[in-house]
């Protein structure tokens, strides 16, 4: 699902895409990985518009767990520091570091 946000991959050559009825103003398309294997742990992934912009993203997962998160405010091509990206650890917390 990152992915389809940040804009790579091919959402055809990946998914299965097939519309949904619209409900409360908002258009939904469905997206089913072609390959179960290559799923990121999602079954289903469903997007919705409101006026070409994004609304809401729906996310069914390999255990049937439903997770949903809803956009205000979207704004595109926006700059952002990479100072918010920092991260500081708390205190007593370990970090463990990885090659890769």
């Amino acid at each position: 699902p990152a992915l389809l946000l940040a804009g790579g991959g091919s959402i055809k050559q990946d998914y299965i895409v097939s519309d949904l009825p619209s409900s409360n103003g908002i258009e939904w398309v469905k997206l089913v990985p072609k390959n179960s294997g290559d799923n990121n742990g999602f079954k289903q992934v469903q997007i919705g518009f409101d006026h070409n912009n994004l609304a809401q993203m729906k996310f069914i997962d390999n255990f049937d767990n439903k997770s949903s998160i809803t956009f205000t405010n979207v704004q595109t091509g926006v700059n952002i520091p990479m100072s918010d990206f920092t991260f500081t650890p708390p205190n007593g917390v370990d970090v463990i570091l990885s090659d890769g």
